[in-house]
Parts: C-alpha cells; sequence; structure tokens
C-alpha cells in the first residue's frame, strides 16, 4: 500500500513539473531569424499574389488586392516590432522550391492556373502559421514581447488560411 502511495505521489509530481513546462523552455530562435524565414515566405506569397493579380477573374483579382494590403499591414507591424524600419520584400530571394513553383506558373492556363495558385497560397499560409506556432513554442523566440505578437497573429494566417481553402472557382 505504502509502495503504490510512493508510486501515485511520484506519479503527480511527475505529471506536475512536466506540465510546468516553462521551467523546461529554453528559447533559442533570434528575431532576425525569425524575420528571415517570414519575409523569404512573404516574397513567395507577394510572387502568387502578383501572378492571381493577372488572372481574368475579377473576383480573384480583388481578393489578391485585399490579400497584398493584409501583408502589407502585417509587414507594418514586422516593422515596428523588430524596429527594421527598411524592412521590405524587394530583392528578396525565392528559395530553390519556391523559384520552381513559380516556374510551373507559367505552363499553366485558365482553371488550371488558378486552382495551382490557390493550393500554393493554401501552403503558403500553413508555412505562415507553422513559423508563429514554432515561434511561440517551447524552443521559440528569445524576445518574449516579439513572442507574444507573434502569437497574436496566428489568427492572420488562419484567417487567410481559410478564405484561400473557401474559395470556388
Amino acid at each position: 500500500m505504502k509502495k503504490m502511495k510512493l508510486g501515485l505521489v511520484s506519479i503527480m509530481l511527475i505529471l506536475f513539473y512536466s506540465c510546468k513546462s516553462d521551467r523546461l523552455q529554453t528559447y533559442e530562435i533570434e528575431d532576425a531569424t525569425f524575420v528571415s524565414m517570414v519575409i523569404s515566405e512573404l516574397a513567395f506569397q507577394e510572387n502568387l499574389n502578383q501572378r492571381l493579380a493577372l488572372t481574368d477573374d475579377p473576383a480573384l483579382v480583388q481578393w489578391s488586392k485585399k490579400r497584398k494590403e493584409n501583408i502589407q499591414n502585417y509587414i507594418n507591424e514586422l516593422k515596428l516590432k523588430t524596429n527594421l524600419a527598411g524592412l521590405s520584400l524587394s530583392g528578396v530571394a525565392l528559395t530553390v522550391q519556391q523559384f520552381e513553383l513559380m516556374n510551373q506558373l507559367s505552363e499553366l492556363k485558365g482553371l488550371a492556373l488558378k486552382s495551382f495558385l490557390l493550393k500554393q497560397l493554401v501552403n503558403s499560409d500553413q508555412e505562415m502559421i507553422g513559423l508563429h506556432v514554432k515561434a511561440i513554442g517551447a524552443r521559440g523566440l528569445k524576445n518574449a514581447d516579439f513572442r507574444e505578437w507573434a502569437d497574436s497573429k496566428i489568427s492572420f494566417w488562419q484567417s487567410h488560411l481559410n478564405e484561400s481553402q473557401v474559395i470556388k472557382l
């Protein structure tokens, strides 16, 4: 009986300390690393939005303008959070994978092009959500204020994702 009580107490202590994960957290991500990852993905989104604006679908053209404005507002907030006044998407190189995806667009037309663009925007929105979730995780951003901001932006990217997923072609 005593062994069972001791075992229960031990399990409870383990659970208590594992639930208090803030004691075990070692934040690792520097602000500049997070910004670099985010800016790369935003540059890809900008390229997708530009291509979307060239389609023959007025609703998609309007939606691409809205996305562009929303992303610019996000970048403006990011500039304020990081004190990087010169932060811009111009001159940001796409990754090899992003570049290849953009090249695939040149081969598509009509509905196939629109479907491909929407699929890539969904994937990119999911990537942005993942970057923000990583930023607030146990090994996330070292800067607590920036971590809180990243947490507050998850809903922004989730709404972008939801819009991307409900577009009907």
